[in-house]
């Protein structure tokens, strides 16, 4: 069974929210006394009462929420009615497995027995023996045909909607307290009682942890599977005091449990809490029962009692969940963090899903204040993130909802920073990159902070810095470079932590000048001038490209054949030690101009430069006739463009509109970008 839906309508503070659940790890965030927790209560109070696992647990749960009154054998709507003049009302809405459905058809008998005894009032403490008498009469025969015939066909349509709808109403003015499916509540009912008492369906983990320490009385037997089966979802909190008794069972039960318990123990400490493994169960020689654990790096042994809260709690939540939840179950966990350090928090969900929740196909509803667990369910495909903003808001987040994450960390009061970019910083170099990166691939880089550092040159020392930095293992997450070839490929490589990537065009804006992606953007936005046809835009665009041709000859010319420089040269005068000594060397570089230009010939020159200037023009014209589109400066193109026809919006809105164009056609140049992007990132 898997929750899929959830509605709730005036439950403490809960006035009305109603959302889909579609995928099996749900995280819901929120500020403190906002309701997060009042979600898992109505979930409790539902099951209790429509589809209880025993007899007396809904009074177990009543009385938990302060619900019940023992003395007048009552419910006591005030605890749980949020508005004393209106209905409560708390719909599940669960889908079913098709092994769910095959073991609902092998129990038609029993299910029409249990409808039987719902629509004839016959007491629930009456037992299935003695339920014989009334079968056996005539009267009951036909009853029980009829009650046969029922669930056949509710089974029937079971199977095409593969659903089951708890629904309960509670009507305060009335004093009226009713479910409004029945067969349903009781093929719940009926899937909750078939798992064998070490075992659940759900499981309730509250964030109100009270672990015992010292010694504590066992139970092993009819007693302690007793109270294990409270501890599920009735009286939840009795997980806390039972962990040592917990581990007693598992050990003494087999030696295949043994072996399962020293591994999950060993798991936890590999991959959460480093540098511990499980010893052994002993009596001290006081007498007093003691679970040992190592400390590998000393080897020296205490008493689990001396760890930490959370981290009790941490082995604790995950023994019980791991061992007790059915292949298929549901866990509804409160504040998993607790007590916990953020380094731990980070490591905390995906290890939840690995080792746990995956594995054995289990449905997890986790409350949580940890920016460490939002910023890693906002990161991951099949976590559904909610951000509970009111009493009646429960808002889906979805990738491209930045702002929501933004405004729910907000709330919790921390920096976004520090939870959304787990991953690492891509640093850029074009004033518009960060922009155009974030339109055509948000979600590739969702996890990185971007950072604009403005110029090769910053780059390429920002990169040298972070080349020491790694070597002092000072880095902790990856540190990404992309930034514009500008005719000069850089010579610096990646590492393990620094990667380093070029764009194999002049720059980003280069990728832009897909010819049907520039038009339409154009036509989009709109233009003064004249509009060229959509045949003709590839054509406009190579004519502006070329024009960048010239200038950029004339300069590679001049610099072949310029005179030297008479500029002062900073890093020359710094190792001087007397005004006579940088005399000597500014005088020198002035006469060796004089003698450079003392030949000079003004026309042999100018015909000498542009002969030159031609050859190397004729030179660089087939590559760029074919390879513009790689060449030339893409910023200036766009710009020239946008001056030319006269474009209704901003150059970096053209960008932009350009970029989302690229995006939603999966053009040729996005997919490069991209490959590119998976590259460097991933």
């Amino acid at each position: 069974m898997k929750i899929s839906r959830l509605k709730i309508v005036n439950f403490r503070g809960l006035t009305n929210i109603d959302f889909e659940i579609k995928q099996s790890f749900s995280i819901i965030v929120g500020p403190n006394a906002i309701g997060k927790s009042t979600i898992f209560e109505a979930i409790r109070l539902v099951k209790s009462l429509l589809a209880p696992t025993y007899m007396g647990e809904t009074q177990e749960v009543l009385s938990e929420m302060r619900a019940w009154s023992p003395i007048r054998n009552a419910l006591i709507t005030d605890g749980i009615v949020g508005d004393s003049n209106k209905e409560l009302t708390i719909q599940i809405d669960l889908s079913l497995l098709d092994n769910e459905i095959t073991n609902i058809e092998k129990e038609l008998s029993t299910l029409a027995n249990m409808h039987v005894r719902n629509t004839h009032a016959i007491p629930q403490n009456v037992d299935d023996l003695g339920l014989v008498q009334f079968l056996s009469s005539p009267q009951g025969l036909v009853i029980l045909g009829l009650a046969k015939e029922e669930v056949k066909q509710h089974i029937a349509q079971l199977k095409s909607k593969k659903m089951l709808s708890l629904s309960l109403i509670i009507d305060p003015t009335q004093s009226q307290t009713r479910g409004e499916n029945l067969l349903d509540q009781e093929i719940a009912t009926l899937l909750f009682r078939s798992t064998p008492p070490t075992h659940t369906f759900l499981s309730y983990f509250p964030a109100d942890r009270s672990l015992p320490v010292g010694e504590v009385p066992l139970q092993i037997g009819m007693a302690d599977m007793a109270e294990h089966v409270r501890s599920h979802i009735s009286l939840p909190g009795r997980k806390y005091s039972r962990i040592k008794n917990f581990i007693v069972t598992r050990v003494l039960l087999s030696r295949e449990a043994r072996e399962e318990t020293t591994q999950d123990f060993n798991l936890i400490f590999k991959e959460l809490l480093q540098g511990k493994s499980f010893e052994s169960i002993q009596l001290s020689e006081h007498g007093n029962l003691s679970v040992k654990i190592k400390e590998e790096s000393t080897g020296r042994t205490f008493d689990l009692d001396n760890m930490s809260s959370g981290e009790k709690g941490l082995i604790l939540v995950f023994l019980i969940m791991k061992r007790t939840l059915v292949n298929g179950g549901v866990v509804l966990i409160d504040e998993p963090e607790l007590h916990l350090n953020s380094s731990v928090c980070k490591r905390l969900l995906p290890f939840l899903i690995e080792h746990v929740l995956e594995p054995a196909g289990i449905q997890a509803i986790i409350c949580t204040h940890s920016p460490e667990i939002l910023g890693q369910a906002y990161d991951r495909d099949d976590c559904t993130l909610f951000h509970l903003r009111s009493g009646s808001d429960i808002t889906p987040v979805l990738r491209k909802d930045k702002s929501e994450v933004f405004e729910a960390l907000k709330r919790l009061g921390v920096n976004t920073d520090d939870v959304l970019f787990t991953r690492g910083t891509l640093y850029v170099e074009g004033d518009h990159d960060a922009d155009l990166l974030e339109i055509g691939f948000g979600q590739r880089i969702q996890s990185y902070k971007i950072s604009q550092l403005g110029g090769r040159n910053n780059i390429e020392k920002e990169i040298k810095t972070l080349y020491e930095e790694e070597k002092k293992s000072l880095l902790d997450v990856k540190q990404c470079f992309i930034f514009d070839l500008d005719r000069k490929p850089t010579n610096l490589t990646s590492t393990t932590m620094v990667k380093v990537e070029q764009w194999d065009r002049y720059c980003l804006e280069n990728y832009l000048l897909e010819a049907d992606m520039v038009y339409d953007a154009c036509n989009e936005i709109g233009v003064t001038g004249a509009l060229p046809s959509r045949g003709n835009m590839k054509g406009e665009l190579k004519t502006l490209a070329l024009k960048q041709m010239q200038p950029l000859v004339a300069k590679k010319i001049y610099q072949t054949i310029e005179p030297e420089n008479a500029g002062f040269r900073q890093s020359e005068i710094e190792k001087q030690t007397s005004y006579q000594d940088i005399s000597n060397i500014l005088a020198l570089r002035m006469q060796n101009i004089k003698t450079s230009l003392a030949a000079y010939d003004d026309d042999a020159w100018k015909l000498s430069y542009v002969n030159e200037c031609k050859k190397l023009e004729g030179e660089m014209k087939p590559d760029w006739e074919e390879n513009w589109h790689k060449h030339c400066d893409g910023k200036k193109l766009i710009h020239d463009l946008h001056r030319h026809l006269g474009i209704k919006a901003s150059v970096l809105e053209l960008k932009k509109k350009i970029m989302n164009n690229m995006k939603i056609g999966k053009s040729e140049n996005w997919r490069i970008i991209d490959s590119i992007l998976i590259g460097l990132l991933d």
